[in-house]
């Protein structure tokens, strides 16, 4: 029996996730290994500059190019498209001649949606998240979409907490978003467009607070893009956010008048996305992603964040959740929480607070949510009272699936991509990337998703696992796991078995570990068909949720596993 390799393994703090390209598997199916066979789907909206849908655009209308080289076009659908079918014909009646079938039935078929709603609650006045719910609710009741999938989830601090898992049902929605309006959580920090932001002294301990928020918002981000289902569709993630994280250093610099705020970045001074397909070109991916062994500056944050966006093929679409009207003015009769200097007015685009740089913060924000919107085919939404609007008219705006064949198969680089319209007033909303991701990072993000929600129904290795004491003082905790692979002819008498394990935790706190894997043999039980294998643990013994995925090597079946430890 071969001895199983070192586990690889330092538990720290984290940031989060991917996805995978499309997947027609659904989560019921066994996963086996993919067959790729290197075809891209990228979902498409057209719509004149007037904001009217384009209903009859063809793949002759357009020209794709994959970094800057011209790639034919495999197909171009419509997803509103018809579908005939005979309606059944009238009964015969004796004596007389057979019927005529009935005309052909037209009937629309749309492409399912799924919709990630995101809340950053460190960032948002409880007031102004209340106005985004009402929206969301709005949105949600029009009914547009009969085959929408919607997961609903919020944070403060590091902890991510799903209040509706990923549901067609409207009213574990709507209890969701009741949940969040009836017990609203305090804003953690102060908002951007209130004065304490704009005065030029601001204590260091406020500036580590903003480095925290951007990790914690960038980590939720990229754990909710690796959250969601396999099956293809058109997917959304809508944050919602009052912009603190999302402001450059150079942009607070640029309000305030002064030197890079919040920063300690690795080039002071560099220019906001400077080269935004380079900085993508180079996000971190498979293990890097959920490490922070290397602190990464704003703007690194920010492209590993639309990299794994336009990986999985995943609009994200964000809403600045500031009203205009909801701060105060120490000296207006109509304040709503009383006369407070604590309460500045909320600047409009384009002017600042009186001692400011006469800059609004809300540039700088609508800069970056439009960044991230060009990038991943999304939108920006920067008045909250609009949202539903705004939601239901992407779905007015005629949505598509254009698929090529990758030239660059399992490379597993990030690659550009362009698509122009022959015809004249046609505007192209889509991700502006693609990516294949490795088996392994699939896994991996497989594991890091269920940290926040349930394992799979589907478990094609009847996968067990246990995680008890230890007696050593290094890896007080050791996992114990059990699976039952199907029986292979040439294979059936061996006593060792290849298995690949990749786990990570999540303790009571929302602070995540790193992700680990453990690479080695698994031993048959006695004499029967389940094979086992033990790790070290080099974690401390606390409560934890652990999320848990067992590879079998000779077939490439994955099984994952959700599991609890308590002290």
């Amino acid at each position: 029996m071969r001895k199983p390799a070192a586990l690889v393994v330092s538990l720290l703090l984290v940031s989060l996730p991917l996805a995978s390209q499309d997947k027609p598997a659904s989560p019921e199916q066994p996963f086996r290994e993919r067959v790729r066979v290197g075809a891209i789907r990228i979902s498409v909206t057209a719509q004149t500059s007037a904001g009217k849908p384009i209903r009859d655009l063809a793949a002759a209308d357009l020209t794709l190019k994959v970094d800057g080289r011209t790639v034919p076009i495999d197909s171009l659908s419509g997803i509103a498209t018809e579908v005939s079918s005979r309606a059944p014909a009238p009964a015969p009646v004796q004596g007389r001649p057979a019927p005529e079938p009935a005309p052909l039935v037209a009937r629309p078929i749309s492409e399912p949606a799924q919709l990630a709603v995101l809340i950053d609650e460190d960032g948002t006045f409880s007031l102004d998240r209340r106005d985004v719910y009402r929206q969301l609710q709005k949105y949600l009741d029009n009914g547009s979409s009969a085959e929408r999938s919607v997961m609903i989830a919020r944070f403060k601090g590091p902890k991510v907490e799903v209040l509706s898992s990923w549901t067609q049902d409207l009213q574990n929605s709507r209890a969701a978003l009741k949940e969040l309006t009836a017990h609203p959580r305090a804003q953690k920090i102060a908002s951007p467009y209130e004065g304490p932001f704009l005065h030029k002294e601001v204590d260091a301990s406020l500036q580590k607070e903003i480095l925290f928020a951007r990790d914690n918002l960038f980590g939720a981000v990229l754990l909710m893009l690796a959250a969601f289902p396999p099956a293809p569709a058109r997917r959304t993630l809508l944050l919602v956010s009052g912009g603190m994280a999302l402001l450059s250093p150079e942009d607070f610099a640029a309000i305030r008048g002064t030197a890079n705020f919040a920063g300690a970045e690795a080039q002071r001074g560099r220019m906001q996305f400077p080269d935004l397909d380079r900085e993508i070109d180079l996000a971190r991916r498979g293990f890097e992603v959920w490490t922070n062994a290397q602190r990464r500056d704003w703007h690194a944050q920010l492209a590993d964040v639309m990299a794994k966006a336009q990986e999985n093929n995943i609009a994200l679409v964000s809403v600045a959740a500031e009203a205009f009207e909801r701060g105060t003015n120490p000296t207006a009769e109509s304040n709503l929480l009383g006369p407070s200097t604590k309460w500045a007015a909320r600047p409009m685009p384009g002017a600042g607070a009186p001692g400011s740089s006469g800059l609004s913060p809300r540039l700088g924000v609508g800069q970056t949510m439009t960044t991230m919107a060009l990038q991943t085919g999304g939108e920006a939404i920067l008045q909250p009272t609009q949202t539903a609007q705004r939601l239901a008219g992407q779905e007015v705006a005629e949505p598509y699936v254009l698929t090529f064949r990758d030239p660059f198969p399992d490379d597993h680089r990030h690659h550009r991509l362009e698509i122009l319209a022959i015809r004249p007033e046609v505007i192209l909303r889509y991700r502006r990337g693609y990516r294949t991701p490795t088996d392994e990072e699939e896994t991996l993000d497989g594991v890091m998703a269920r940290l926040v929600g349930p394992s799979p129904p589907s478990n094609p290795l009847s996968a067990t696992a246990r995680i008890s004491r230890s007696d050593s003082s290094t890896a007080p905790l050791r996992l114990h796991v059990e699976f039952e692979p199907p029986q292979e002819r040439g294979i059936e008498a061996d006593e060792t078995r290849p298995v690949q394990i990749l786990f990570a935790n999540v303790d009571d706190a929302g602070g995540r570990s790193e992700p680990a894997k453990w690479d080695g043999d698994a031993r048959r039980v006695g004499t029967g068909k389940i094979f086992a294998a033990d790790v070290d643990l080099r974690t401390p013994n606390r409560t934890y949720r652990w999320s848990i995925a067992v590879r079998d090597g000779p077939t490439g079946l994955v099984s994952y596993v959700v599991t609890e430890t308590r002290p």
